[in-house]
């Protein structure tokens, strides 16, 4: 048995910034074995990642039921209020339970220091049950790509550096997953090279976080 949610949202970081201008998330620039160099977007990979994710999620059907299965800025490069926009509008316009919905932002990190590196993920301070998701999905990547999680792997997302991250503006619990960082030369090399275990391992955190659930609920 799973629980079978009403919506579940598969989110590519970044896509448009406030002005308009195409929003590449973090940049890394590496040299190919000829020479040349290679500009890598953190934007380019989180898309082909919530691809697969999204394509390995829609072949759970027959376990998730017949509830929506979307994905949000992949195809299209949609601001973050756009993307929160739409995800509540998904929810109103079908009167699902925000209860029962929910979504994942797929982003990859960055920092000065080349050695900072590992798995992290981010919950709506309001939405407690965000925690145990966090956890199954980060835990479930980590069992695939085995880069490691970092010391405080699950963090409210009011405590960013950035302030407050958008996924407090989705009225379900959504979480926000960084696979790795793009500045850390052994979880690049697992973003850019083994990105079907790196999706694999966020469904499967997911798939596990829905079985959990169910039988959290029925004890």
């Amino acid at each position: 048995m799973i629980l079978q949610p009403q919506a579940l949202f598969i989110e590519a970081g970044h896509g448009k910034s406030p002005g308009g201008s195409t929003d590449g998330g973090a940049t890394r620039t590496v040299v190919l074995p000829d020479g040349r160099l290679q500009i890598i977007t953190e934007r380019e990979l989180t898309i082909q990642i919530a691809r697969r994710v999204l394509s390995i999620m829609k072949t759970k059907r027959a376990e998730l039921g017949n509830g929506i299965i979307q994905g949000v800025g992949i195809e299209t490069a949609a601001s973050t209020i756009r993307k929160m926009t739409y995800v509540n509008s998904v929810i109103t316009q079908n009167r699902l339970d925000p209860a029962k919905c929910f979504g994942i932002a797929i982003h990859i990190n960055s920092a000065a220091s080349p050695a900072a590196g590992g798995i992290e993920a981010w919950f709506q301070p309001e939405r407690p049950e965000g925690v145990t998701l966090c956890d199954f999905v980060a835990k479930g990547l980590n069992e695939w790509i085995q880069t490691g999680l970092r010391s405080q792997y699950i963090r409210p997302s009011n405590a960013s550096r950035f302030g407050r991250l958008y996924i407090q503006d989705a009225g379900c619990t959504y979480m926000l997953i960084e696979c790795g960082f793009l500045t850390n030369d052994a979880d690049l090399d697992v973003l850019r090279f083994r990105t079907e275990r790196v999706a694999t391992g966020i469904a499967h955190g997911l798939m596990q976080y829905f079985r959990k659930r169910l039988r959290r609920r029925e004890g």
